[in-house]
C-alpha cells in the first residue's frame, strides 16, 4: 500500500503504519528536508557519491511531493540496492549528445 506516505500544502510528509487495527496504527510528521536528507545519506551509506545522491533525492522528493508515489520514497530501497550490486554507475554523470525543441539524447 501507498497510503503510508502523504505530504501537505507546508511540505510536512505524513508517515502512518500499514497495520490495519488503529490500537497498532502509529503517524509521524517529518518535513520533506528530513525525507531528502535521510534519502542523500541511505544512498551515501550504499555508496553513491555526493552531487549523485543529492540530486537522485531531489527527483525522488519531487515524485512524491507531485503525487507520482511509485517513482518517489518508494524506489530508494531499489536504487540502493543497485549501488550497492554495482548494476547501477554510482558515480557517472549524464551529460546532454544532441537536443531539439522537443527530445534529447542524454
Amino acid at each position: 500500500s501507498q497510503d503510508w506516505w502523504q505530504r501537505d500544502s507546508n511540505g510536512i510528509v505524513i508517515l502512518q503504519s500499514d497495520k490495519r487495527s488503529t490500537q497498532d496504527s502509529w503517524q509521524k510528521i517529518v518535513t520533506t528536508k528530513e525525507v531528502r536528507r535521510f534519502i542523500t545519506s541511505s544512498l551515501r551509506a550504499a555508496g553513491g557519491g555526493a552531487v549523485q545522491c543529492e540530486d537522485l533525492a531531489d527527483i525522488l522528493v519531487a515524485a512524491d511531493t507531485r503525487g507520482h508515489y511509485s517513482h518517489g520514497l518508494n524506489r530508494l530501497e531499489m536504487y540502493c540496492d543497485d549501488y550497492t550490486r554495482g548494476t547501477t554507475d554510482k558515480d557517472a554523470l549524464p551529460s546532454t549528445e544532441k537536443e531539439t525543441i522537443a527530445t534529447a539524447l542524454v
